[in-house]
């Protein structure tokens, strides 16, 4: 795998991969609850303030080393207090896999639910385990074909739902501050996403500073597409309707055509499968880091039993416990963004030393 690089054409389909595959099934429906009418400038607000996170951590990064976030941690505080400070990295990106993977079966009962979870939690893991197995190009190539997919999907939804728009829904100009800094916390987590799978992945770099600029660029698309849904959602459900649906993007998509939903299903779930496949290959490139493995495929059958028996416990948790493990806001305040800030003054103090 490490003899594996990627061009800054084929990052830049990974990085929008990382934001698009499951923002669009989740996120809305969180952020309108707490956005309201404001809701459609929440991705914008988040997406630029975390970019300029985004751009540091990866500057200081890639100008130390060419190697990844625990080998450059470990390099620079030493391999006891480096692997003291990486393993709550370590923690955050296992948790977010299976956060992934639970999104994608909760999307897939949602559209099937007559159907067993315990088949959809063992599909979604052999799948990813495979990509991961194949390794980065692979999965960067795939990324390409399901970016495309899924903007014409969204295009698609779009156009086809224009003549049922009502503008008055919206409040472009009146802006309630408060509202919209206070929601724009749980789509921080998903922006974060590209630089923390970025100091992971800088060791397939072939071009470091074009490569920086290519997942900013992903970051920038992820804006627009969420963006363009939620106005599209908002002028044709309204704040109240929007707000209640599970998936308003999906129903969205059943209303214009019979049978688009489907499309809309196939498309968004490629999207769903090739997220979770780069959290796998990011989590064996950590855990191999961690343990100096020589090759990290030999981890990819033991992490999929492993990632896959905890979905399937999962499954069986009374809701309202299962998602306190997920409060992404907390997580956004008080891991994501202070851990990636110590990044940067690690980094800071390797790159003096150097």
């Amino acid at each position: 795998m490490k003899n594996e690089r990627i061009s800054t054409y084929q990052y830049f389909w990974l990085s929008t991969n990382m934001i698009i595959s499951t923002i669009i099934l989740l996120i809305p429906k969180i952020i309108i609850q707490d956005g309201r009418e404001f809701a459609w400038i929440v991705p914008i607000t988040s997406g630029l303030g975390i970019a300029v996170i985004h751009y540091l951590v990866l500057k200081l990064g890639c100008n130390f080393s060419n190697e990844n976030i625990i080998t450059d941690i470990k390099r620079i505080l030493g391999p006891v207090i480096g692997t003291i400070v990486a393993f709550p990295y370590i923690l955050l990106i296992l948790h977010t896999a299976t956060l992934m993977m639970l999104q994608g079966v909760e999307f897939v009962t949602f559209v099937m639910p007559r159907k067993s979870t315990v088949g959809f939690w063992i599909a979604v893991g052999l799948l990813a385990s495979y990509l991961s197995y194949k390794g980065i190009e692979t999965i960067a190539r795939m990324a390409q074909i399901g970016i495309i997919i899924i903007s014409i999907a969204v295009l698609t939804i779009v156009i086809l739902n224009s003549p049922n728009i009502n503008k008055e829904w919206l409040k472009p100009f009146a802006v309630d501050y408060k509202k919209v800094i206070v929601a724009s916390l749980t789509p921080a987590h998903w922006f974060l996403i590209i630089p923390n799978l970025s100091l992971i992945f800088k060791s397939y770099f072939t071009d470091n500073k074009r490569t920086i600029r290519a997942s900013l660029l992903g970051n920038l698309i992820g804006q627009i597409m969420i963006v363009t849904l939620f106005i599209s959602a908002l002028t044709i459900f309204g704040v109240d309707l929007t707000s209640t649906l599970k998936f308003p993007f999906y129903t969205l998509s059943s209303l214009p055509l019979a049978g688009l939903e489907i499309i809309i299903f196939v498309a968004w779930m490629t999207g769903v499968i090739l997220e979770v496949g780069i959290f796998y290959l990011a989590s064996l490139e950590l855990i191999s880091s961690l343990f100096r493995l020589k090759d990290s495929k030999i981890l990819v059958i033991p992490f999929f039993i492993a990632s896959t028996s905890l979905g399937i416990f999962q499954s069986g948790i009374p809701a309202i416990l299962k998602h306190i493990g997920y409060m992404v806001p907390i997580n956004v305040l008080l891991v994501e963004i202070p851990f990636l800030l110590i990044v940067m003054v690690i980094y800071l103090i390797g790159n003096k030393l150097t």
